[in-house]
């Protein structure tokens, strides 16, 4: 079963589960590389970054996400 997850605005989609699971445009960060994570979206859950990939639908997939864009 896949999460719904909802636009909230361009850069942020909420989900409606019990965990607070986010999908955000990420403005600064570097991964443990050391390469920028600008413009990447991030994946959260309770707060704590859990993935990153640079486009939201293939995030959305790997993880079972639905986005809605309405």
């Amino acid at each position: 079963m896949s999460t719904i997850m909802f636009k909230v605005s361009e850069e942020e989609y909420i989900s409606d589960a019990f965990e607070t699971i986010k999908l955000v445009r990420l403005t600064e960060g570097v991964t443990e590389n050391g390469n920028s994570l600008k413009g990447k979206w991030g994946l959260f859950k309770n707060g704590v970054m859990i993935d990153y990939d640079k486009y939201r639908n293939d995030i959305a997939e790997q993880h079972n996400l639905r986005l809605q864009f309405q």
